[in-house]
């Protein structure tokens, strides 16, 4: 999935109407965007909470890891070739 950012009113709506719809590639913009709230939300809360400093990267590479055990732990998410690129 590819696309550029755009003005905060549309960024805020776009998700609305692309996770109404069902599939593969549907299902998996849903649990990155799941993730990645969840892992800011923890990262903000250890800082703030847990004097710990936190980077980027981590977050970055804790969100693709969850991802893909996520997705691998999906029934038949390999047959379709198209969803053999997302994971």
């Amino acid at each position: 999935m590819t696309r550029c950012p755009g003005e905060w009113e549309h960024e805020i709506n776009w998700p609305v109407q692309y996770l109404k719809k069902k599939g593969f590639s549907s299902a998996l913009y849903k649990l990155a965007m799941a993730g990645t709230v969840y892992y800011i939300w923890k990262a903000r809360n250890d800082s703030i909470f847990g004097n710990k400093q936190c980077i980027s990267d981590p977050i970055y590479e804790q969100i693709v890891k969850n991802m893909r055990d996520r997705v691998f732990s999906w029934r038949n998410c390999g047959c379709n070739p198209l969803n053999r690129v997302f994971v």
